[in-house]
């Protein structure tokens, strides 16, 4: 799991980027870290929510921190800690091979989807590739062994009150594809994954609004929850040292 300290580095270096190619004209000497990253948040057309904390020094800079969200992929970092805590408790054996099923192939993003069926990654490789690809293939893989009840129940117990999976890529996938082709609802997730994303004229307006209903969100999280998570996973918190 060391991939997410580097994975802290790159975001915070985002931040720090976007802010140097501020004007310097347009900003105060004396305005905040915050302030500036909050006026940068506010030129986007978006819902925004961020959450940073110096580790060395314990401060936070904090922006509707705690307005649920939608987590998109984030919601994976929680499964794969899950993974190396099954791991250690022997309920999981990351080296055995899993064969992917035609059934298995998700769309998006991923690579695994790219190769024929048959392919005998271990649960690492599926975990490893969950993360640094963000593959949905591995993702749904990884969700069905440890069972979504499970991934949430852990959330709970380690104190994580609006952090959640809620669905499956695959039950994404056909539930955005169901918005306009209803009969998407009894397609098998491989039906699912040949069709392929929409790509009629009006696929973008309503994969817009499908991401903004909180109802079909992948999971939900927020933004200081999840900080907190990846500041666990550095501090050895949530799993062994070895893990973390």
């Amino acid at each position: 799991m060391k991939i997410y300290q580097s994975g802290v580095l790159v975001l915070a270096l985002m931040v720090f980027y976007s802010c140097n190619r501020t004007d310097s004209n347009d900003i105060n000497e004396n305005t905040s870290l915050q302030e500036r990253i909050e006026g940068q948040l506010g030129t986007l057309d978006a819902k925004t929510s961020f959450y940073a904390k110096h580790l060395p020094s314990g401060k936070e800079i904090s922006i509707r921190a705690d307005q649920p969200m939608n987590p998109l992929s984030v919601i994976k970092i929680p499964m794969m800690v899950l993974a190396f805590r099954d791991t250690e408790n022997g309920d999981l054996d990351l080296d055995q091979r899993y064969l992917v099923k035609s059934e298995d192939m998700r769309s998006g993003s991923g690579l695994l989807q790219t190769f024929s069926p048959g392919l005998t990654p271990t649960y690492r490789d599926l975990v490893t590739q969950m993360i640094i690809s963000s593959d949905n293939t591995a993702t749904d893989i990884i969700l069905k062994k440890l069972g979504m009840e499970r991934v949430n129940i852990f959330l709970q117990e380690a104190g994580y009150q609006e952090t959640a999976v809620k669905s499956s890529t695959g039950d994404l996938f056909r539930d955005l594809r169901a918005l306009s082709d209803s009969s998407a609802n009894n397609f098998s997730d491989r039906e699912i994954f040949e069709l392929g994303p929409p790509l009629d004229p009006d696929s973008y307006e309503r994969s817009f609004r499908f991401e903004g209903d909180s109802t079909k969100w992948l999971g939900r999280t927020t933004a200081r929850e999840m900080g907190r998570m990846l500041e666990q996973i550095r501090n050895a918190e949530l799993t062994s040292r070895k893990s973390a």
